[in-house]
This record gives structure tokens, C-alpha cells and sequence, in this order.
């Protein structure tokens, strides 16, 4: 059930920031300047520079820091772009893979990942050592591989499971 999603970080050279700062973007302090953004494309797997996404990144940074932002309008930007794997509802995988006897699963984490991939490692290790994991039970629910709606049957497989109609479902 994995996607591309293609991601677009900028940088700038010679500007200071504190601290690093999240506002539904971020910026991070470096050695020559700062890192921010990002975008998140679906079903884009270009790993091009684009300006137009340079433009997004300097919009959502106007949003969270906007002294920032008008202090790197007009300079240039450099960045790079990735694709990310992430699913259909936007949930990373954790836990036991469907299907199988004794594997499991993490990933589908997305733009997130290095937020979310520590504790989501903890969570498939007490899983497989059969201890009890950090996340209560509802999030553990959230992230299971096997949670409804995750896997569609398409004509291209269609020995996948039925998909559900969990609440995290989207059409």
C-alpha cells in the first residue's frame, strides 16, 4: 500500500536561527545557514529542483516565521528533492505484517519519519519480544499494517485483502 511522495527541502547560506522550529513546516539551524520546508507531493516521484516548490516552502515559512522568511526573500535557494513512502491515509506501518507468521513491518512513514521512526522501532520490538510497547493501545491500533482500509484489491493484484472501512479510511 506504499506511495511516492516526492519532498522538496530548501536551504539558504548565511542565516542564523536559534533553534530548531516546527509550525506544520520546519526550520533547522545548519553549519552555513538554515534547512526548511517541505513539500509533499503525491504521486510525484521527480527528484528535480523546482522553483515553484522553493516559492511553497518560502510561503509555509512566512506562516511560522515570517521574519525569517522576508529576510531570505529574493536570496537564492538551494535544496534538494526525494521521494518519501507513505500510505494511502497518511499513517506509518508498525507491527506485524498481514498475511505472514513471525514478520514484521515497519515503514509508510512518510514526511515524518525521523520524528516518528524511534518510538515506532520501539513499539515493533516489544511486539516481537512480547513485551509491552510504549504506544497506548489506540495509536498501536493506528499503525497496525493490518488496520482496515490499508489494503486495496485492484486488478492488479487481486489476491490483496478486501479493503475496509476503518475510520481512517479516505476515498
Amino acid at each position: 500500500p506504499l506511495q511516492p511522495v516526492r519532498g522538496q527541502a530548501s536551504w539558504a547560506l548565511d542565516v542564523g536561527l536559534e533553534q530548531a522550529v516546527a509550525f506544520g513546516g520546519y526550520a533547522i539551524p545548519s553549519r552555513e545557514g538554515v534547512l526548511f520546508g517541505a513539500t509533499h507531493d503525491r504521486d510525484d516521484d521527480g527528484e528535480d529542483l523546482r522553483p515553484g516548490d522553493h516559492a511553497r516552502n518560502l510561503a509555509l515559512l512566512a506562516k511560522g516565521l515570517p521574519d525569517l522568511a522576508a529576510t531570505l526573500a529574493g536570496r537564492p535557494l538551494d535544496g534538494r528533492a526525494r521521494r518519501r513512502a507513505a500510505t494511502p491515509d497518511r499513517m506509518p506501518m508498525a507491527g506485524a505484517a498481514p498475511g505472514t507468521a513471525g514478520m514484521f513491518v515497519l515503514g509508510g512513514l512518510g514526511s515524518r519519519g525521523f520524528c516518528t521512526a524511534p518510538l515506532l522501532a520501539e513499539h515493533v520490538v516489544a511486539l516481537i519480544v512480547g513485551e509491552a510497547s510504549p504506544l497506548p493501545i489506540d495509536l498501536a491500533a493506528a499503525v497496525d499494517p493490518a488496520r482496515p482500509g490499508l489494503w486495496r484489491k485492484s486488478a492488479a493484484d487481486p489476491k490483496a485483502p478486501e479493503r475496509g472501512t476503518g475510520p481512517r479510511e479516505r476515498s
